[in-house]
């Protein structure tokens, strides 16, 4: 062929062409009526060869068309008309394999998404409009795997028009679409439709709330006032039906328990609460379903204590127990705001149940499906221990004092946990004489008019001016009443400008109402009144200027665009404290109701404490509610509190409570320190008498334990347990000495320890707690220090030979004990433990300086004769007493020939 012209060639292929012509329809990889190769290769070394017709490339493809054409550079070349190659991806291989086939049949031959999708790539890229077209149709025509629906957006936005019928799947429908889907979700999803529709039902609340969640997009749902009225008006519907049938229960509960299906439909209609109330917190229209549970409350309770529900962790009292949670946790956080009163009444009534529930949870084999979602899911339990501690720091202090004493008077303290609660009230307590006394002294101080300017000056023609006014009034209260309540910012119907100032420069212009100013703010009705200075002046009455803090600049913004709206929209305490500033300074006394209930109701950090306390106060006799919070409780609370936190402390509760125990022992520490306050509690004969009493047992127990030691040892310490209970008690009398010593009355606890310190002693020398330092013997250390600290300074008076016994048996041990904490090896956690110590040593060391001084001379120098001839002298260093009885003895002679001869009897021998 190569010998053969070009004419030869065109000749040469229209033979061809009537040979095809004559022997019907070509088919792909035909040889003998092929003639042209189609060569596909990839990167990777995959090629293939296909026998083609150049009319069918020509006719249904773009790409072959042009690379046929004469126009193509190397159209004058043989073998670029008789072979044309075609390079491409690994992945794309396949599908030009198909394309080319897809050009020599007529019918659809496209099987599923994937094939079609690489296929029409390809047919996309070799101009093939033919296959494109039957690609697009089945795509339109075919559902999609979520995993396709992402492909098919790689590639088929890139088609232009062609692309518009597969995308109109997945464009986003108009917000009205949208708002008709979720308002009929909603009525189907609160109503009670059949058993058999409890799959769709289902399937419409998880789409509901999928709507409404913001996740990797933006929730597909942004609600307006027809969408929380509409859910307002179904959830209502629904919490009707659920009072109706608490009323049915309180009723008759064994006439309806007995007819079939109407505890499964009570338990459907919580089961429908608990998820409703997902979405009325999204929609931020919970405060009707809050406050018709907290109506509800009491009834439900009645109904739980029916014997049917009674003492078991069952369906219906987990989802009661669930749908209080998500209430509780709407109060306690202040997202609705309830008096106090109603929140006090929620604790009182719900915590006792949820105690009783989770005992029962801890206690009950699983039965069930719901006595395993409680025992598997923690953070119900955990929440609801959130909401209880949150719920009762918002009460008034003397409540928060009566649920604290019956906390720690229980016998079985597990759920929930208070010690966050108790920590704070005893702080709040201990501080509040002197916040509120600084507090006192602030209120004394003359109240500051609100810093408030305006410029204007004054004209002639009042005339003139009177009569524009007229008009301005009657032509915008026209205006605004066709069309409808007045909106902030609406410039249509202004007829005010309030411009906020700063002196840093910012500027603002709020288009406002002069109707709604006037009668929500005294300021501006005082401001816009013809008895102000300026009233007869046009701009000072169609412009007021305000100017503020840069502090506050926001703040003002918020007053003005709360005089426009009914419902309370304050979502934090920073926010409400800044908000009441302004609103006092402006005279608005609806907003500072709304704050001031907001505040009331919602828990505080510290720092949002004082920030209250410079706020709030001057605002009396509003502020006593705020204030009830924060305010000292009187003396009878105190104790109660004290008491029941010492007989706690005291005792010996399980080890699953011992950090409630240590907060406790803490908390009462704490109680009677003096530091930047004075005490909380101040002793008298009846703290110190139940204070002894508790002490007495704890005692009692110590010196059984030391004894049941005493008989076997070895038993003991191999007991599983047993030495843990001997450390711990040792732990909480080296705590308790503390309290003892602030209420004067260690002496009881001081001759105990003294009797029974032989005994403790011979424990210490067992072989399993000798020679080395242990938490045991620390401990010892740690309460023999006190003790000598006591009898040493004169604090608890004990006679000589008890003085000397002291002296005698515990300076060996305590020696001994230096002697192995100076040997042991430095590491982290041995530093930090012997970091501890030191003051320890210090006040051994002096403790038995002062008490060897108390003893008779005789006695200090068989001491001190001891010390000295100890070849190892390191501790305790007694140099000091040494120096004294050196001094003492040299001038005793002297001193004791005076005091004699003064009482004119025999001078005496020393």
């Amino acid at each position: 062929m190569e010998d053969m012209g070009f004419s030869d060639i065109l000749n040469c292929r229209f033979e061809v062409y009537q040979n095809n012509e004559s022997k019907g329809p070509s088919k792909i990889g035909d040889r003998s009526t092929s003639d042209v190769v189609v060569r596909i290769r990839t990167e990777e070394g995959r090629d293939d060869w296909i026998y083609c017709h150049s009319d069918i490339l020509i006719n249904k493809s773009k790409y072959f068309a042009d690379r046929l054409s004469d126009i193509w550079p190397t159209c004058q070349i043989l073998d670029s008309r008789n072979c044309v190659e075609v390079h491409c991806q690994e992945h794309d291989f396949d599908y030009h394999i198909t394309v080319l086939r897809l050009l020599y049949i007529t019918s659809d031959d496209i099987t599923s998404v994937k094939n079609a999708l690489g296929t029409l790539r390809v047919a996309f890229e070799l101009g093939c409009p033919q296959i494109v077209s039957t690609c697009v149709n089945y795509l339109e025509a075919v559902p999609w795997e979520e995993s396709e629906e992402e492909e098919i957006l790689k590639i088929i936005p890139a088609m232009g028009p062609q692309a518009e019928q597969i995308l109109a799947r997945l464009q986003p429908v108009n917000q009205s679409a949208i708002v008709k889907i979720f308002i009929s979700a909603i009525r189907f999803a609160t109503s009670s439709p059949p058993s058999l529709m409890s799959d769709l039902k289902t399937s419409a609340q998880e789409q509901l709330e999928y709507m409404l969640t913001e996740d990797d997009d933006v929730p597909l749902l942004t609600a307006d006032d027809q969408i929380r009225l509409e859910t307002r008006k179904c959830v209502n519907r629904l919490l009707s039906r659920f009072v109706s049938i608490v009323d049915s229960l309180l009723g008759d509960i064994q006439e309806f328990l007995s007819e079939v299906g109407k505890m499964d439909s009570f338990y459907a209609i919580l089961t429908d609460l608990l998820w409703v109330f997902q979405i009325v917190s999204k929609l931020e229209i919970s405060r009707e379903f809050v406050q018709t549970w907290v109506e509800t409350s009491a009834s439900l309770l009645k109904v739980t204590e029916h014997e049917f529900l009674k003492t078991s962790a069952n369906g219906v009292n987990t989802k009661i127990l669930e749908v209080t949670s998500k209430v509780l946790e709407a109060i306690g956080y202040g997202n609705v705001v309830l008096p106090t009163k109603m929140r006090l009444d929620m604790v009182k009534m719900w915590l006792p149940f949820a105690r009783l529930m989770k005992c029962w949870v801890d206690t009950e084999i699983p039965s069930g499906e719901h006595d395993l979602f409680l025992k598997s899911d923690s953070e119900i339990w955990a929440s609801l221990e959130s909401e209880l501690v949150s719920l009762i720091l918002t009460l008034p202090s003397g409540d928060q004092a009566e649920i604290l004493v019956e906390w720690l008077d229980s016998t079985k303290i597990r759920y929930p946990d208070l010690t966050e609660a108790f920590e704070v009230w005893c702080h709040r307590s201990k501080v509040a004489k002197r916040r509120l006394g600084m507090v006192d002294g602030k209120n004394k101080s003359t109240k500051t008019s609100p810093k408030l300017k305006w410029t204007t000056s004054f004209r002639d023609g009042l005339l003139l001016v009177r009569n524009m006014r007229l008009f301005f009034t009657t032509h915008f209260a026209q205006k605004n009443e066709s069309k409808g309540l007045s909106k902030i910012g609406d410039r249509s119907t202004s007829d005010v400008v309030v411009r906020i100032r700063t002196e840093v420069g910012r500027d603002d212009w709020i288009y406002c109402h002069t109707d709604i100013l006037i009668n929500k703010s005294k300021y501006f009705a005082d401001r816009l009144s013809d008895n102000w200075p300026t009233g007869q002046i046009l701009d000072s009455r169609n412009c007021v200027e305000v100017h503020c803090q840069e502090s506050d600049f926001d703040y003002h913004l918020t007053v003005l665009r709360l005089l426009y709206i009914t419902s309370d929209d304050i979502s934090s305490v920073k926010t409400a404290l800044g908000t009441l500033r302004v609103a006092v300074e402006l005279g608005c006394s609806q907003i500072v109701s709304t704050c001031i209930n907001y505040l009331e109701a919602v828990p505080w950090e510290e720092s949002e404490e004082e920030e209250i306390l410079k706020i709030i106060p001057a605002m009396v006799p509003q502020a006593e509610q705020i204030l009830a919070r924060l305010q000292p409780v009187n003396r009878s609370a105190i104790v109660k509190i004290f008491l029941s936190a010492v007989h706690f402390a005291t005792s010996s509760p399980p080890s699953s409570m011992s950090d409630l125990k240590t907060s406790a022992q803490e908390q009462l520490e704490y109680m009677l320190t003096e530091d930047n306050d004075v005490p909380l509690l101040t002793a008298d004969d009846q703290i110190r008498l139940e204070t002894r009493q508790c002490v007495n047992k704890m005692l009692a127990r110590f010196v059984s334990l030391v004894e049941s030691l005493l008989g076997d040892t070895q038993e003991l310490v191999t007991e599983v347990g047993k030495m843990d209970s001997f450390f711990a008690i040792l732990t909480d009398l080296s705590w308790v000495f503390q309290i003892l010593s602030k209420l004067e009355i260690s002496r009881e606890f001081v001759q105990t320890w003294v009797e029974i310190s032989t005994s403790i002693l011979k424990i210490t020398e067992h072989e399993l707690l000798k020679g080395e330092v242990n938490g045991i013997n620390s401990r010892v250390l740690e309460v023999t220090s006190k003790v000598l600290e006591a009898i040493g300074y004169g604090d608890v008076v004990l006679p000589t030979n008890k003085r000397l016994h002291m002296v005698q048996i515990w300076l060996p041990f305590v020696r001994l004990m230096k002697c192995w904490f100076d040997s042991v090896t430095s590491n982290e956690e041995t530093d930090l433990f012997l970091d501890t110590h030191t003051e320890i040593w210090a006040s051994l060391e002096s403790a038995f300086v002062s008490l060897i001084l108390t003893l008779p001379s005789g006695d200090q120098a068989e001491i001190l004769v001891e010390w000295l001839e100890n070849k190892q002298i390191r501790y305790p260093d007694l140099t000091e007493a040494l120096e004294v009885w050196c001094r003492r003895s040299k001038v005793a002679k002297r001193r004791l020939g005076m005091l004699y001869g003064n009482n004119n009897k025999t001078t005496k021998t020393v």
